[in-house]
């Protein structure tokens, strides 16, 4: 919305594009290293061969603010989708402060905090402290169950808005809604940010290696997972500004009470209910690796991994500040929820996704392999443009040495 139609879905793809030559990119880097008989297990290995200790923090910091931001825009996601439940369900909107009604909308039936606009704070400060039991998990196999049933629940329900959009639309005869725009400047800007943030996924890429029967098929699974993202989010996104556009809220599934929906509105609050859960089922696993990285910090040197109750406990609270940290941020951050999103992208996830893979490249690999080594200059300079100067080695389609 903020960007406008043609401008999103160019830097949707160009950022789906470069995010995934990245991948390809570490993965390259990844198995030379290996070939040197060097121990890779993680991004922070490579950045550590790579850069030394400076590296191995600079991935660390953007792994920390990436997965914090992630868990701060779900706090902002769960409380924006509950209060929108309990407003459709009273039968109107809320009643903003110091504002008297006029009489032309139907405001919010419920007393006291329950109309107030003010209600989505109330609702993180209540809703938000009850997921901490589960940030106290340990073993990331223990996700698997919740994992799967999040997974069934954003593909059960995006196909219902999918099918949705489409319906509206062709009642329509596709026809845009009149204050759609194609291209604004300042939003484009922004929405970078925001792309980056959607297919940044770099961290799961070696684990993800590591657990597969046949790992020279990664690239060829990259490939097609990313496409596939891209094609969806284009698809979905540019469904959504075509309907409503500029009502189209930040958190999509706000619309979805706009009217229209198949099902009605029952069908539209049990959507956005299951996104809730969604999200509060996914969140403890997407607090893990900030929690990894973080943790050993508030223990003294060679006593973190001592096994006793009170070590335990000290480790919980840690988890619960985190998750606080995280409501905090989220509070504060509420009041534009574009601009949230978008910092939490520049900042975590543009060096993650498009910065440090062709850095770690060109120092490691093209830095050895290229013929012109001496004149290559400073490794950050030329991380910087490297997503541009290399290419990407062991395409799926491309077989031949």
């Amino acid at each position: 919305k903020n960007a406008g139609l043609l401008a999103a879905i160019s830097v949707s793809v160009v950022c789906g594009i470069a995010a995934t030559w990245c991948m390809l990119l570490m993965l390259d880097t990844t198995r030379y290293l290996r070939r040197q008989g060097k121990v890779v297990t993680c991004v922070g290995d490579v950045a550590e061969i790579a850069c030394g200790r400076f590296g191995r923090f600079a991935v660390d910091a953007a792994i920390v603010i990436s997965q914090l931001g992630f868990c701060t825009a779900y706090c902002v996601f769960v409380a924006e989708n509950l209060q929108a439940i309990i407003f459709e369900v009273s039968g109107g909107m809320p009643h903003p402060a110091g504002v008297v009604s006029d009489g032309s909308q139907q405001l919010c039936k419920l007393p006291g905090i329950f109309a107030d606009k003010r209600l989505v704070y109330y609702i993180i400060a209540a809703v938000m402290p009850t997921i901490a039991p589960f940030t106290w998990i340990r073993q990331i196999r223990y996700f698997a169950c919740t994992n799967a049933v999040a997974t069934t629940l954003v593909v059960l329900t995006l196909i219902y808005m999918l099918c949705s959009f489409t319906s509206q639309l062709a009642e329509r005869n596709f026809t845009a809604a009149p204050s759609v725009k194609m291209f604004e400047l300042r939003g484009t800007l922004v929405y970078f940010g925001t792309a980056m943030y959607a297919f940044e996924g770099i961290g799961f890429l070696l684990p993800l290696e590591r657990s597969m029967a046949d790992p020279d098929k990664l690239n060829l699974v990259v490939c097609w997972t990313m496409s596939g993202a891209c094609l969806l989010q284009v698809i979905f996104a540019g469904s959504a500004y075509l309907l409503y556009g500029a009502g189209t809220a930040s958190i999509v599934t706000i619309s979805l009470g706009s009217g229209g929906m198949l099902g009605g509105m029952a069908a539209v609050e049990l959507v956005q209910l299951a996104w809730v859960v969604e999200v509060l089922l996914t969140l403890p696993l997407q607090l893990f690796p900030a929690v990894q990285i973080l943790e050993p910090l508030f223990f003294p040197r060679g006593t973190f991994r001592r096994r006793h109750s009170g070590q335990k406990w000290r480790k919980n609270i840690v988890r619960c500040g985190l998750l606080l940290l995280c409501m905090l941020v989220a509070t504060c951050g509420y009041s534009s929820v574009d601009n949230l999103i978008a910092l939490i992208g520049a900042l975590g996830c543009v060096p993650l996704a498009v910065v440090f893979p062709p850095l770690f490249h060109c120092v490691l690999v093209a830095r050895c392999n290229g013929p012109g080594d001496a004149e290559m200059g400073p490794p950050v300079p030329r991380g910087l443009t490297g997503l541009l100067e290399h290419p990407v080695p062991h395409l799926p389609m491309a077989t031949l040495p």
